[in-house]
């Protein structure tokens, strides 16, 4: 095992003993395993000890050398006692910390490993990306999401990945090994599907649409309470305040602001043509069906990597339909002034609406 050997370069190398290919050989097991150093200060210690020792040994000696006729000729001479009692104290640290320390740092180890499997992906304003999960899982990620997944997946009882933001997933079945998303608000369980979700920090709606299969849905604080979708449904959970609930409020329905809403999905039509709405983004298209201007502006702010501050609040009720596909975010608001008037300003990233 490593620890043995970590044990015995750093004892050489305390020792003066070491050679260069065994210092090169610790640096490289310190490297992997850096919880090792905790062996590194345990043994410096020990040896700072034995030297303690040796003095003491060594004064010992002296006296012993000033009273010799005091002594018993048989005794075995000073020099090896000493020699010993370094040497039986260094087995004896080495005994002692493989026995008492390798399962603890077997343990950070292994934690370590752990968190070191944990993958996080993120895709910054404006940018989509696809990935592909160990299980062979599908996963678009829009703007401005993060997904977190364990890359030994397939060695865990379920596949659990973290979703901050938006993403359509394909998943691959497997009826032993259930899929599940976890957003701030509620969780996903899946066996094999394709869905959306979506559940940005800071916006009040989170939705998450099924294209096929089922989904179980429950909401964090009330896992008892199940919703199941069908293809081609939608759950719309709205939260006024955007905040978690406190306990009072987990006992108390009345006192919630969260709103669950399902209901069907209805294709787009925009210029004689279908979209779907949800799912629309992952063919890199934005669009939107009777959505006010103020619940516009999170998507387009995604979309377009930019930040929109209106200045005229009336103009936020206006209703909006539309499809983008490769539209500048100067063209997106040109075509949108054509059903409602209203004047806009771009500087650098930053978009006045007045």
């Amino acid at each position: 095992m490593y620890q043995e050997r970590i044990i015995q370069l750093l004892t050489r190398k305390l020792a003066s003993e070491a050679t260069k290919e065994e210092l090169l050989e610790l640096d490289e097991l310190m490297r992997l395993y850096p919880d090792a150093v905790y062996y590194q200060e345990s043994l410096s210690q020990l040896w700072k000890k034995s030297d303690v020792e040796d003095e003491l040994d060594l004064a010992f000696e002296k006296h012993q050398l000033k009273y010799k006729d005091d002594f018993r000729a048989e005794e075995e001479p000073v020099y090896s006692g000493r020699k010993m009692s370094r040497v039986a104290m260094m087995l004896f640290g080495l005994a002692f910390m493989i026995c008492l320390s390798a399962g603890l740092l077997l343990y950070k180890h292994y934690e370590s490993s752990s968190s070191q499997n944990l993958v996080e992906i993120s895709s910054g304003e404006g940018i989509r990306k696809k990935i592909v999960l160990p299980d062979s899982t599908c996963v678009w990620l829009n703007s401005n999401s993060k997904l977190v997944y364990d890359g030994n997946m397939l060695n865990k009882s379920q596949r659990s990945v973290k979703l901050i933001g938006e993403a359509y997933f394909d998943v691959t079945k497997d009826k032993e090994h259930p899929f599940i998303i976890e957003t701030d608000k509620y969780s996903v369980k899946v066996l094999g599907t394709a869905f959306n979700v979506r559940a940005y920090p800071g916006e009040i709606k989170s939705e998450t649409t099924l294209i096929r299969g089922l989904v179980e849905l429950s909401l964090n604080g009330r896992h008892e309470q199940k919703v199941i979708l069908k293809p081609n449904e939608k759950f719309s959970l709205s939260q006024s305040d955007n905040k978690e609930l406190t306990e009072e409020e987990l006992t108390n329905e009345s006192k919630s602001d969260r709103k669950i809403l399902i209901e069907r999905i209805e294709p787009v039509l925009v210029a004689n043509k279908k979209y779907i709405e949800e799912t629309a983004w992952i063919e890199n298209q934005l669009v939107f069906k009777n959505e006010t201007f103020d619940e516009l502006i999170p998507k387009l702010e995604h979309w377009y990597n930019v930040k929109i501050n209106v200045r005229n609040n009336a103009l936020r009720s206006f209703h909006f339909t539309g499809a983008f596909h490769n539209e500048s975010i100067t063209d997106a608001l040109k075509a949108m002034q054509l059903i409602k008037p209203f004047k806009f300003k771009i500087t650098e990233n930053e978009v006045e609406v007045f």
